[in-house]
């Protein structure tokens, strides 16, 4: 496999399976409910952002996919790209995302099994919600770019598409005092979706971008998914280059 070369010790350093995705039985859920379910327009919202995105940065040769699921995004990614790997630490995920990609690696966001300077893009959609330790993510991704590398994040809209924000008559949403709460969201605070069944970290704008101000990674452009449906957006695109 051509990704082994990249692998360092990090690789075993995940001592257990991810309780929510890596369930068998959500996993199964969530592959279903995503690719052929109600939240197929999600996830096909989310591909339109991530096309964009890779329109803002020229073509690069290996990406690698941090908390690539089962790769529900991959044939995007692959226009854009030479060669594709996958990382997650749900192995009855990656067990179908095994067949899309070039390579897939079982282990965790904040600890890239990965070595430094060797990955030429980094792509993360919808982990914001999952990750708690967002900033470790963030530096990751930065530790293993390229220089001029790039990094392509979508995820749900702090603002518009967190677990505070409700849309009510009208396609306005109403945001409760909650949004400024610093402590996850359990399942039982979602009526349905996946976020019914794993729950969801802090959605805050300042959690969003305060990794990036000790970092050398600029933003270089951002998309709210304006016009991909009615109302304010639910979901945020940001493209940000490594500038040593």
């Amino acid at each position: 496999m051509h990704v082994l070369h990249w692998l360092t010790e990090r690789a075993h350093r995940v001592t257990s399976p991810d309780e929510g995705y890596g369930s068998t039985e959500i996993a199964q859920w969530y592959t279903s409910y995503s690719s052929s379910g109600k939240g197929r327009p999600l996830r096909n919202d989310v591909a339109a952002l991530l096309e964009i995105c890779f329109h803002s940065c020229s073509r690069v040769g290996t990406v690698l996919d941090v908390g690539c699921g089962y790769g529900p995004h991959i044939d995007v990614i692959r226009r854009h790209s030479s060669r594709v790997f996958g990382i997650d630490r749900s192995l009855p995920l990656l067990g179908r995302a095994s067949r899309a990609y070039d390579g897939v690696i079982y282990g965790d966001a904040t600890r890239l099994p990965i070595q430094d300077g060797s990955i030429d893009a980094v792509v993360s959609t919808m982990t914001f919600t999952d990750v708690g330790e967002w900033a470790t993510l963030i530096s990751e991704a930065e530790r293993v770019l390229v220089n001029d590398g790039w990094l392509l994040l979508v995820s749900p809209h702090p603002c518009f598409g967190g677990p505070a924000a409700q849309r009510i008559a009208g396609g306005d949403v109403r945001v409760s005092g909650a949004y400024s709460s610093a402590s996850a969201w359990g399942a039982s605070s979602f009526p349905r979706g996946i976020r019914s069944k794993v729950g969801s970290q802090p959605t805050t704008l300042e959690r969003y971008f305060e990794p990036f101000h000790s970092s050398n990674l600029r933003l270089w452009d951002l998309n709210e998914g304006l016009g991909l449906k009615d109302g304010p957006p639910s979901l945020l695109a940001t493209v940000w280059r490594l500038c040593p």
